[in-house]
């Protein structure tokens, strides 16, 4: 803001008056004007840094800064340092916005925001530096950077806590793709308890009691683990959960924890591809020597409360309800009907493929006062342990409806 004139200039100016010529420096230029005599070359004493100057590289001839002292008490304007609540504002207001958006939004996301509030906050403190207003930038861009990171570390430990229960939980229960889903949206499992409209299938070996009397445990654990593995496959294949073994009884869960809107149909394909998977093994088992197995399938959906079950040190994630109940009785009546795979009313009108599906009637189930449609679905397979009636025909869900 000074205007700058070498000594050597004003010598040569002096020369070029007293020879009657035009001066390099015009006199007239000092009128009315207060000049600083100094040293400014940076090889002097009289240099100084300063945290500003007029070139940008921090160092300020002591002639200047006389000079800037001078002007600011002429013109009465002073750099003057910003008031504490400024500086306690910035903080908290960058740090608690920061701090929440990266707590609770990705990082890419958080990031950014982070980013145009520092730049934000840097061009505000130049401006106001500009005008007289000194900021302290430290401070607020510190505070944001720190919220920054401690709000990543903390969504990070959260979601990896949030992760290992899911993968204590569900890791040996879901399908894979399941599994992928819930460690990418933990959340959507709500594994604190919530009422879902669902279906639960119930697999059980008729008759193995009779089988294990007769056969030698090693081959038969072999032969149950076996048997076991292609159902689990077959649950997972249909975008279901494993919710528990009890002795030689498989509970699936379909529509939890995930939501699944054809969470029948997809239970009723497994319950048809388990009979099919089984008429398979039976087949290399006969041909190996070794027992048959026949199973009973009860399907039933409805409204069941899904969430996290048991005590503080032991908790499973299971299905609880009425609905559930009645899906363990429809099971147990494929002994009384000779049949493989039981579905209610409530399954059959979420149907819409194309199964071989014959009414049963009516029944009243232990539990319940009224009585309860139920259908068998019938699934040839020749190497079954016991043989039930083929149907002559197959029909859909909706023409079922009318039978």
């Amino acid at each position: 803001p000074y205007q700058h004139y070498e000594v050597r200039h004003l010598i040569q100016s002096e020369i070029q008056l007293l020879s009657d010529e035009k001066p390099l420096v015009d006199p007239a230029v000092f009128k009315d004007k207060i000049v600083f005599v100094g040293l400014t070359a940076s090889g002097l004493v009289d240099v100084f840094q300063t945290p500003f100057d007029a070139e940008g590289q921090g160092r300020m001839p002591g002639v200047q800064m006389h000079a800037s002292v001078a002007d600011s008490i002429l013109s009465n304007r002073f750099i003057r340092p910003a008031g504490d609540w400024w500086r306690v504002a910035a903080v908290f207001a960058g740090a608690l916005i920061v701090g929440l958006l990266a707590a609770f939004l990705p990082f890419n996301a958080a990031a950014p925001v982070a980013l145009l509030l520092m730049a934000g906050w840097t061009a505000s403190a130049v401006a106001a530096f500009n005008g007289g207003l000194w900021i302290n930038m430290n401070e607020p861009l510190t505070a944001i950077g720190l919220a920054l990171f401690s709000g990543t570390a903390y969504q990070y430990f959260v979601e990896g806590r949030e992760k290992r229960k899911v993968k204590t939980l569900f890791g040996r229960y879901v399908s894979k793709d399941v599994y992928a889903q819930l460690l990418a949206h933990p959340d959507r499992a709500e594994l604190g308890g919530k009422r879902r409209e669902m279906t639960v299938l119930f697999s059980d070996i008729r008759g193995f009691t009779t089988v294990t009397e007769k056969g030698q445990p090693e081959e038969l654990v072999a032969q149950l683990n076996e048997y076991f593995s292609r159902m689990v496959d077959v649950v997972f294949r249909h975008h279901g959960t494993v919710d528990k073994f009890v002795g030689d009884m498989v509970m699936a869960l379909y529509g939890a924890p995930l939501d699944d809107r054809d969470h029948a149909e997809h239970a009723v394909e497994a319950a048809v591809d388990m009979v099919r998977e089984l008429g398979e093994l039976n087949r290399r088992w006969a041909a190996a020597g070794r027992p048959q197995l026949d199973i009973g399938i009860g399907v039933n959906s409805g409204e069941m409360i899904a969430g996290n079950i048991g005590s503080s040190s032991i908790m499973s994630y299971t299905v609880i309800g009425d609905n559930v109940n009645l899906g363990a009785r429809l099971e147990s009546l494929n002994k009384d009907y000779k049949s493989r795979i039981i579905i209610s009313d409530a399954t059959r009108t979420r149907l819409r493929g194309a199964y071989d599906i014959h009414p049963l009637g009516d029944v009243i189930v232990k539990g319940k006062t009224r009585p309860v449609a139920i259908f068998e679905i019938r699934v040839p397979s020749p190497f079954m342990a016991s043989g039930v009636a083929e149907s002559s025909g197959t029909v859909t869900a909706p023409e079922e409806a009318k039978l």
